[in-house]
């Protein structure tokens, strides 16, 4: 189909700042066959309200009032709701450039993928010479992290997500990453467009409670397994590149422990990864060691193998 359906779905909750110029930004698209999917997680400001409105002014949008329960619930009814051939998620604190959408469909029919990645200010990855087209390339392409992991500023073709049954871990955070590698997982091609089309709006957050941080700590033991679990499954998990990319995650969940001074809790994070990991991925002393800066590097030498293996 020339002119596909696509659903454009926002996750919101408390942004009625910024709310404005993110759905504006979607209704203004050049391309105009869209379903916008408002999801509302019971946000505590104006934010109910603005999403009924925008819904008065174009039929295209859909609102759904939820209860509360977290961007990756959001994101799953979203998905549930869909109608689109194709899915884009927007965060309700950005917005898009007006010709977004229409550059990623066009890039997505002209090279037949499964997914189009767009720019955008403080993206990670880069744009790719030309189109990966089987699965193995497109994961060691996201092993290598030439791709970035977040959900949003990326067109999916909906039956990649709906046929492998993709969904957000709901109740923890980091959630992206493994969005992103069960993605990578399930699509077999990906292409991406050098203009910019996305703006990421960088909002910091107040200092970490015990009672976060401590869910931050299990979303990260949670994160890791079950990407272990996926790797097993579908044979990655001998990959050389998969362990090199795991090792990766596991020192960059480490260090954001050990920067928030929680040291006894990244040692058992630590202990508790590689126990995991031993059972598939071939683990050396200094593997992980050489990962992290000098002083990390050290304090985990010390602290972990100096008393777990010997």
């Amino acid at each position: 189909m020339k002119n596909p359906l696509i659903s454009v779905i926002v996750p919101i909750y408390k942004v009625e700042d910024y709310l404005d110029e993110c759905v504006q930004s979607i209704i203004n698209q050049t391309y105009t066959n869209l379903e916008i999917i408002l999801v509302d997680d019971e946000s505590p400001d104006r934010c109910p309200e603005m999403c009924d409105e925008y819904a008065r002014m174009d039929s295209r949008i859909k609102v759904i009032h939820k209860p509360n329960g977290g961007v990756s619930s959001a994101r799953n009814i979203g998905i549930e709701s869909s109608h689109g051939e194709w899915i884009y998620f927007l965060d309700s604190d950005d917005w898009i450039e007006p010709f977004c959408i229409e550059m990623l469909i066009n890039k997505a029919l002209e090279a037949n993928v499964d997914l189009v990645d767009g720019n955008g200010t403080d993206m990670t990855g880069m744009c790719l010479s030309a189109p990966i087209t089987n699965n193995q390339s497109l994961l060691n392409t996201f092993y290598s992290n030439k791709l970035h992991i977040e959900p949003w500023n990326r067109l999916i073709k909906s039956s990649v997500i709906k046929k492998n049954k993709l969904q957000f871990i709901e109740g923890h955070l980091c959630e992206d990453v493994l969005w992103g590698f069960s993605l990578a997982s399930a699509a077999n091609s990906l292409a991406s467009i050098e203009q910019k089309t996305y703006n990421y709006r960088y909002r910091a957050g107040s200092i970490m409670s015990k009672e976060q941080f401590g869910k931050r700590y299990r979303s990260y033991q949670t994160v890791i397994f079950e990407i272990l679990r996926i790797a097993k499954q579908n044979g990655e998990i001998n990959n050389p590149k998969f362990t090199e990319w795991i090792n990766y995650r596991i020192a960059i969940f480490f260090n954001d422990i050990i920067l928030h001074g929680q040291h006894q809790q990244a040692v058992m994070f630590y202990k508790k990864c590689i126990r995991k990991a031993s059972r598939f991925v071939n683990f050396t002393r200094t593997d992980l060691h050489l990962l992290f800066p000098p002083s990390i590097g050290y304090f985990v030498y010390r602290k972990f193998f100096g008393c777990y293996f010997c």
